[in-house]
């Protein structure tokens, strides 16, 4: 039984439910699709056949009171993940992936290592992929992806909360090994206005600082400075994220 009140026998009967809850929710609207597995697996997907995943499926379906081992089920939640992803290339939805620190305690850190998700860029080159939180600690990984791969773009929400620091040193090497077009220095995460008030306070403030450092050592001129500004804070999310505010 699935949560949408539905039984499926066969892992073919699941990808229609999947196609199913994708077209409700397109007709509903929405703008794009995340994913937070890295705080329960690696974001090494790999692009398992569907004989594979069914197999593992199969298995599963046969003998329900045995709790399988994350390598017994890695070939079907990976299966799965290409399934969404084909589904957010077909009705051109971005994607954004949580990288990096993980909330709480305890959280294997190696799992949201950015670099696992090479396959997915190939395999889907006209899927643009948001890359959350900056990749952090993974900054050069992040760099290298954003700056090798033309789908890959990087989202620098909860950076500036999670350490300021390191917002302002790796954003500097974003500015300079990647496209400006494709840095967003601005995301809140936060469930409170005031908590998205507070964190866009000090996304400006290294933003602000980044760039002054930048311009004094006369690798950006002002108008350079300003133009990339208004990239970073504001129309690169627009864009990125098909939001039309007019």
């Amino acid at each position: 039984m699935s949560a949408y009140g539905k039984k499926f026998t066969s892992l073919q009967e699941y990808e229609s439910l999947i196609d199913s809850v994708f077209e409700q929710d397109i007709k509903k609207g929405i703008q794009g699709a995340k994913f937070g597995v890295a705080y329960y697996r690696t974001l090494k997907f790999d692009d398992v056949p569907r004989e594979t995943a069914n197999t593992v499926f199969e298995k599963m379906k046969a003998s329900p009171e045995i709790v399988f081992s994350f390598d017994e089920a890695k070939p079907l939640q990976d299966f799965i993940f290409f399934k969404l992803l084909t589904l957010c290339n077909q009705y051109k939805l971005p994607v954004q992936i949580h990288t990096g620190l993980q909330t709480g305690t305890g959280n294997d850190i190696t799992n949201s290592n950015p670099t696992g998700l090479v396959k997915a860029f190939f395999k889907f080159p006209a899927v643009k992929f948001c890359i959350l939180h900056a990749g952090y600690p993974y900054g050069g990984e992040m760099a290298t992806l954003a700056k090798t791969f033309a789908n890959v773009y990087i989202d620098m929400a909860w950076s500036a909360l999670i350490s300021p620091s390191y917002t302002i040193r790796y954003l500097q090497e974003f500015i300079e090994t990647v496209p400006s077009n494709k840095i967003m220095a601005f995301g809140g995460d936060s469930q409170t206005v005031e908590g998205a008030y507070g964190a866009s306070v000090l996304a400006r403030n290294t933003v602000a600082e980044t760039l002054t450092r930048m311009v004094k050592s006369n690798y950006l001129t002002e108008q350079e400075a300003l133009q990339i500004i208004v990239k970073i804070l504001r129309t690169n999310a627009l864009t990125t994220y098909n939001i039309n505010i007019n």
